[in-house]
């Protein structure tokens, strides 16, 4: 008997759905994003699209833009730091369920 392929997507998220994520959980909008890092909104979407590649500085400018509850080292690697209030789970809110 064959086994049936596996229908469940990974559940890696990406930076792109990090980025998504942290604007959720920040109760930013977009347009206020752009405000905060000094960037023009359409920047932000392509950012959000994965258009335009990010820098280390303006995903540390996201982050201080998102704090407290977005870090930069969530941000790039998806980890909350060791030790965090939410006990090191895989989000900002300490969830590994989006």
């Amino acid at each position: 008997m064959s086994q049936a392929p596996s229908l469940a997507p990974s559940l890696e998220f990406d930076l792109l759905d990090r980025l998504a994520k942290s604007l959720r959980v920040s109760g930013m909008k977009p347009g206020d994003m752009a405000v905060a890092i000094d960037v023009h909104r359409n920047t932000i979407g392509n950012y959000l699209h994965g258009k335009t590649p990010m820098d280390r500085r303006t995903l540390i400018a996201w982050a201080f833009a998102c704090a407290p509850e977005v870090t930069v080292e969530w941000l790039e690697t998806g980890a909350a730091p060791a030790g965090s209030p939410d006990g090191g789970g895989d989000g900002p809110s300490g969830s590994t369920h989006e």
